[in-house]
């Protein structure tokens, strides 16, 4: 057996014995429990400070990123750092000094050891029995020897014991690498630019170095805009008095890497994002300012806001009345007046006085018309007494002054006034207003007669001449000329009386102020000074209205109208083919009013058989409609008729028709009307038939004819159609029958008398065309006699 080790003496105040037991019995354990403390005690370091150093040197990086990126305030700093010291001592504390004294004593950490064993050793806890026994039993008590031999089966059990498998260094290994790395990453980005770090290092410890930045804005109000007073009393305020209602231009100049979108902040917390208006250039403006503003801008990296525009906003001067002194030219008859509108209406060449009251009153300025873009110096004038008294300003006695111009105007133009007060403010955006000149227009030329643009005529006629002249502001002189159209010489020219005409003034679509008849025959054999005109010569006549416009009156020149001289036999023809015409007519509307009476028979035949029924009242409109054709065509032959016999009233072929011609020129010399005048031929067929014209012939028929035309258009058609239309009236009542057919029967009545009336307008005409035929072969009978015996006559001379 082997030798029981020799116990080492015990300490003082112990028996030898129990001092062997203590210190010999477990030297491989003791010796194990040491170096399971110690690796302990290593991993606890690790972790606590890889922990630290990670958390440090992390939280350090963001300080430093987050100082570059977003320029941080001091106060923000401070907090950063303290949380840093702070962090680390509460780190250090909590990771390594709390867990360094949590470490077990000898019993724990054989109690560790034993759970190192492999798992065929059964968990006895011997290693902790041999820990605990030797320190309580003394080595000559009656227990020594029990305890010895649990202390060789712990001593048997050390070199089993595996310490990897309850300390593993893994994890405080991989805390200390993180920690290299993080502050590997820390000391890196900031060896990498030591500068910078030098930087943040004075930041960190609250010093407000500036970071170096990329961008740099610089903002200002550009040069050049009229109202603004900018000044700059430092590199970093730009003061800028406005008027109020002024557009203040903002510019923002990028210098380095331009950002994508500058932002200016206002001292009122309302901001503006800019994009760009050019490479590093960012612009807006500031519409209509109406308080005072301060503005910074922001943008990039350059967050310092360091630039103020500082916009104090100023009244302007303005006006505070305006009016207008217009003096029209003298020729108009217009009165002087005053207007206090922004825009104004006058005849060109009017003298024009501008005048304007200001606020303040010694405002000086100048006034820029458009669009010629004229600058006109504004005088001290007196403001007029009226326009200053209604202002409820001092009275006239003492005067009141304004700025004005005065000019005389050819143009409309436009303008406004550009105003400074005493301190240099402008006034923005001034009004714009207006003189709106109207021309003196031509005067207007309405040729009433003749009323086509060709006439033909005998010799010996004549032709009636009526002229309307209107204009806007006064007549001059009226005349016509006859000019020869083969050689357009002038052969007569004349000037006529206009006497006045007031109805020609109103309804007219213009200013008409002033307003002239021009009536007179012109006698046929009279237009050429060499003696009376011959057949087959042509002229023209043309009229010629001037105005009273000064010093250069405006002329208006009518459409010539070519008069042609034809034979007696040649005009008579035209005449026979007019009443031809007119017969054709006449025998159209005779037609159509025999099948409407055929109508009319048929409606009152139905409703007197056994099976009566009134007639619908759309078909008694559509009687009434073709009632009303065959009145226009009526009206329509009367105006034929009257314009045959108003040619053979002024060509003088019937010798007895003096009357008649001086009567019909005194019903038409004084009328305005352009249009046929149906009661002015029904006043001459009336006296023609009284016999108060004398005995007119050919003429007097004619105008027969027109009344027997007119008296078929007008009273014989309108008692038609009031009998049809009584006739539908009653066919849309409740009981239509009685009513309608009595109606319809005096419509029956009445369209015969019509028809009645027109078969006699027919025959006369044919009696007529008969007898002007008798008289154009008399003629011709009569011509071939003169012929013959001129031929007898001529040989009777050559035969003596």
């Amino acid at each position: 057996m082997p030798t029981s080790p020799t116990l080492p003496s015990a300490p003082p105040g112990t028996s030898g014995t129990s001092r062997a037991l203590t210190q010999a019995l477990t030297p491989n354990l003791d010796r194990l429990l040491g170096r399971l403390g110690a690796t302990l005690k290593r991993n606890i370091w690790l972790h606590g400070l890889g922990t630290t150093i990670a958390a440090a040197a992390a939280w350090l990086l963001f300080m430093y990123v987050a100082d570059r990126m977003l320029k941080l305030p001091s106060a923000i700093r401070l907090i950063h750092l303290a949380v840093l010291v702070g962090g680390t001592v509460w780190l250090l504390r909590r990771a390594l000094f709390q867990y360094s004294r949590r470490v077990p004593n000898r019993a724990g950490l054989a109690m560790l050891a034993q759970r190192a064993l492999p798992d065929d050793v059964p968990h006895d806890d011997r290693f902790v029995s041999a820990i605990q026994l030797r320190q309580q039993i003394a080595a000559d008590s009656p227990g020594a020897p029990l305890v010895q031999r649990v202390a060789r089966d712990a001593e048997a059990l050390v070199p089993r014991v595996d310490l990897g498998r309850v300390t593993d260094s893994r994890g405080p290994i991989g805390r200390v690498a993180a920690g290299l790395v993080a502050a590997s990453v820390a000391v890196g980005a900031l060896a990498y630019q030591p500068a910078m770090a030098s930087i943040f290092g004075q930041r960190l410890f609250g010093q407000n170095v500036p970071w170096p930045r990329s961008t740099t804005l610089i903002i200002d109000v550009p040069e050049g805009n009229g109202g603004l007073d900018v000044q700059r009393p430092s590199v970093d305020v730009i003061r800028v008095r406005a008027a109020r209602g002024s557009d203040v231009p903002i510019m923002v100049l990028a210098e380095g890497t331009v950002p994508e979108i500058v932002t200016l902040k206002f001292k009122s917390g309302a901001a503006i994002d800019l994009s760009p208006s050019g490479k590093d250039t960012f612009r807006t403006m500031l519409p209509s300012v109406q308080e005072n503003i301060e503005v910074r801008a922001y943008g990039g990296d350059d967050q310092r806001g360091a630039q103020t525009i500082e916009i104090e906003v100023l009244q302007p001067p303005d006006l505070s009345s305006l009016a207008f002194v217009v003096e029209p030219p003298a020729y108009s008859g217009l009165p002087a007046r005053t207007e206090r509108d922004t825009a104004i209406s006058v005849l060109a060449g009017s003298r024009v006085s501008v005048i304007a009251r200001t606020d303040p009153e010694n405002a000086t300025g100048l006034a820029r018309t458009f669009p010629n873009d004229e600058e006109i110096q504004l005088e001290r004038v007196p403001f007029p007494v009226a326009e200053a008294a209604s202002s409820g300003d001092d009275p006239p006695a003492a005067a009141v002054l304004g700025l004005g111009f005065t000019r005389t105007v050819a143009e409309s133009i436009r303008f406004r006034f550009e105003l400074t007060d005493d301190s240099g403010l402008s006034n923005p955006d001034p009004a714009l207003f207006g003189i709106e000149v109207v021309p003196d227009r031509r005067p207007e030329l309405i040729t009433l007669e003749p009323g086509r643009a060709e006439i033909e005529t005998i010799a010996g006629g004549a032709v009636p001449l009526r002229v309307l002249v209107r204009d806007d502001f006064g007549l001059g002189a009226f005349r016509y000329e006859i000019r020869e159209v083969a050689t357009d010489e002038v052969l007569r020219s004349m000037e006529l009386p206009l006497a006045g005409a007031p109805e020609a003034l109103e309804g007219q679509g213009r200013v008409v102020r002033s307003a002239g008849l021009a009536s007179t025959l012109l006698e046929i054999n009279g237009l050429r000074p060499e003696g009376p005109m011959e057949d087959g010569q042509v002229v023209t006549l043309q009229t010629f209205a001037l105005d009273a416009r000064r010093p250069e009156p405006n002329e208006t020149r009518s459409a010539p109208v070519r008069l042609r001289v034809v034979s007696a036999d040649e005009f008579l023809r035209r005449q026979r083919d007019g009443l031809g015409r007119t017969a054709e007519d006449v025998g159209q509307v005779d037609t159509r009013l025999s099948t409407t009476l055929t109508r009319m028979d048929e409606f009152t035949m139905a409703m007197d058989g056994d099976d009566a029924e009134a007639p619908a009242p759309g078909d008694i409109t559509g009687l009434e409609s073709d009632a009303r054709r065959m009145q226009g065509d009526l009206m329509s032959v009367g105006r034929e008729l009257s314009g045959l016999a108003s040619s053979m009233v002024y060509a003088r072929m019937d010798d007895r028709a003096g009357a008649l011609e001086s009567r019909l020129f005194e019903l038409t010399s004084g009328s305005i009307e352009r249009s046929f005048q149906p009661e002015i031929w029904e006043t001459l067929s009336s006296e023609v038939a009284s016999g108060q014209l004398g005995s007119p012939d050919r003429a007097g028929e004619l105008v027969r004819l027109v009344g027997m035309a007119l008296r078929a258009a007008g009273p014989e058609s309108e008692g038609l159609l009031a009998a049809l239309e009584k006739a539908r009236t009653a066919a849309e009542a409740e009981s239509p029958l009685n009513g309608t057919r009595t109606s319809l029967k005096e419509a029956v009545a009445r369209a015969r008398a019509l028809r009645a009336s027109i078969e006699t307008l027919m025959n006369d005409l044919g009696e007529w065309d008969n007898m002007q035929a008798i008289i154009s072969l008399t003629r011709d009978i009569a011509n071939r006699q003169k012929n013959v015996l001129e031929k007898i006559r001529t040989g009777a001379e050559s035969g003596k």
